[in-house]
């Protein structure tokens, strides 16, 4: 049993990737470190890494540079919730970044919170749909154009237009 998360910056450059991750990096650990430092893991530790190129897993043209994290947890879902905590926090505190989180069963986020879900959300339309952003849990809506699963893209440009559209109900926070 493990939990991804993906952080994504607002403003990532074209040119220069590997210093500006560093120093992503850097900030999200000045952003978490007090939390970290007195948190006991589970299983593994706290690591995140730049993820700079695409590993081939991603639909063609769909992958956008961001550090990732990956932990696995075993028998104490305690380390998985920990993970969504200062995920909530990292996004509310750097108001540029952007997170997926989902784990070996998928968007758990979205699994916790099925009865308050509308009827449309299922894992076949679900998927990069469910973000965290300043600190809330964001669901993007279904449209015409995009009633299936969305791209990384599609799903980071909904929840950055910043028009409160795709905060999700208290029913799912």
């Amino acid at each position: 049993d493990w939990v991804h998360f993906c952080i994504f910056f607002d403003s990532t450059p074209s040119a220069g990737l590997t210093e500006f991750f560093h120093l992503q990096l850097a900030r999200v650990w000045e952003s978490l470190e007090p939390e970290l430092a007195s948190y006991m893991w589970h299983r593994d530790p706290w690591l995140v890494e730049p993820v700079l190129t695409p590993d081939g897993s991603e639909p063609e043209g769909d992958f956008v540079p961001h550090l990732s994290g990956r932990i696995r947890f075993g028998d104490n879902v305690e380390d998985e919730w920990f993970v969504v905590h200062l995920m909530m926090r990292l996004t509310h505190r750097l108001c540029d970044t952007t997170v997926r989180i989902f784990d070996s069963d998928g968007d758990f986020l979205l699994m916790e919170a099925a009865l308050q879900l509308p009827s449309w959300v299922s894992p076949t339309t679900s998927t990069n749909r469910a973000w965290v952003r300043d600190g809330w849990l964001h669901l993007v809506p279904r449209s015409k154009d995009t009633s299936g699963a969305l791209t990384v893209q599609e799903g980071l440009a909904a929840v950055r237009r910043g028009d409160g559209s795709t905060v999700a109900r208290p029913g799912v926070q």
